[in-house]
């Protein structure tokens, strides 16, 4: 499944947006950043470079921003294995996962040139529901966006919790929720318009504010939930969802099919990425953001033991 692109009239609109007016920027800026990381003796060398494009493209060609994103990007690698190694999208704990969830992008860019990237939680039978597999995998979608995005003006992500029990708040009380959110805001070149929460049993109020405590405040201003569907229309056109829900896409079925042909396709590329991380005993000054940001996830600031949840 290919991600389409803008239309001429949307992309004029779009690179505007993102501070891209002049035709020669991206390469003269991605040109700075490949220099930037050859003078960075911690960061690898052997990166696939077609990861440039989005990140400059998503901090609207703030070089700044592009370095720490690059720099999570592939720090988070090296201290996160259970996310970022054993990616191999025909093993086991991905077979199992298509029982209970699915996610993908759409492949038509919507009237306004966003990304719509549609979840759904079909089960969370605590025999299978594994939060941690749901991370990695979407995790591993981002990183497949990253290489094939072309401009577009931003994501608005779609989740159907009709499936959802009300078992499942307890599994996103879970160290695994904050860092994969961490990945998500700090080493993705993500610019997240609309988080949209539908057909929501009035249990999933508490499960959404449980992720708002780990996101930016901008963020949490983003997410809107509703019980029905019909409300969704109001945010994305209704042609633009899948068959199931009355849009001119293919079936939800169809759609998750594609994706997951298009993610086996990627299986070497995951397997090959295990290795292209920090070196973290070559770094020449450490942040002092990384060191917070590394105590906040894994030290007693990112502890789970005393959450309160309204």
């Amino acid at each position: 499944m290919a991600l389409m692109g803008p239309t001429n009239q949307q992309k004029n609109k779009i690179l505007e947006e993102l501070n891209e007016t002049n035709p020669n920027k991206l390469e003269e800026n991605k040109a700075i950043i490949q220099q930037w990381l050859k003078s960075q003796p911690h960061l690898p060398k052997n990166y696939d470079e077609r990861i440039l494009s989005t990140f400059i493209r998503g901090c609207k060609h703030d070089l700044e921003r592009v370095k720490r994103k690059l720099d999570y990007y592939f720090s988070y690698r090296a201290i996160m294995p259970d996310l970022f190694s054993d990616r191999d999208p025909t093993g086991e704990e991905f077979k199992l996962m298509k029982e209970y969830f699915i996610a993908f992008p759409l492949p038509e860019l919507t009237a306004s040139g966003c990304r719509v990237t549609f979840h759904k939680i079909l089960s969370d039978d605590a025999g299978t529901f594994d939060i941690r597999v749901i991370v990695k995998y979407l995790l591993m979608l981002g990183e497949i966006r990253i290489l094939e995005e072309p401009a577009f003006a931003g994501d608005l992500v779609l989740f159907d919790v009709g499936g959802a029990k009300a078992s499942v708040i307890s599994k996103l009380i879970n160290p695994v929720v904050k860092r994969g959110v961490s990945c998500s805001q700090n080493a993705m070149p993500q610019r997240v318009k609309e988080i949209i929460v539908f057909n929501a049993p009035s249990y999933m109020d508490t499960g959404v504010n449980i992720v708002k405590m780990f996101v930016k405040q901008k963020i949490k201003e983003r997410f809107n939930v509703y019980c029905d569907t019909e409300s969704v229309y109001k945010h994305i056109p209704r042609e633009s969802l899948p068959s199931d829900y009355g849009g001119k896409e293919k079936s939800i079925e169809a759609l998750q099919s594609e994706w997951y042909k298009k993610l086996e396709s990627y299986r070497s590329y995951f397997e090959e990425q295990e290795l292209i991380i920090t070196d973290e005993t070559k770094r020449m000054n450490k942040p002092e953001s990384t060191s917070n940001e590394y105590e906040a996830l894994f030290g007693t600031r990112g502890s789970f033991h005393r959450l309160a949840i309204d």
